[in-house]
């Protein structure tokens, strides 16, 4: 079973890597939307692994669990 699942995780894997590699074909402005990689943009993979592996969390958190980030470490506006 486990490696069927693992099987499962590294085609889905895959298919998104592959989809990457074409994202204007999936952009609402081709040659425009996730271009800026390199200045600390969510990639094209990365925020399709982030909106498929969300859970109930509030949108920080889930960011913060994808990248595994400390809340503790992360600045804040709170006081």
């Amino acid at each position: 079973m486990n490696d069927y699942l693992s099987n499962v995780k590294e085609k889905l894997n895959f298919i998104i890597s592959d989809m990457a590699n074409h994202h204007w074909l999936f952009a609402n402005r081709p040659g425009h939307d996730f271009m800026r990689q390199n200045h600390g943009k969510l990639s094209f993979y990365d925020t399709m692994r982030l909106i498929i592996g969300m859970r109930k969390g509030n949108t920080n958190d889930e960011i913060m669990d994808y990248f595994d980030l400390d809340p503790a470490r992360i600045p804040s506006l709170e006081t």
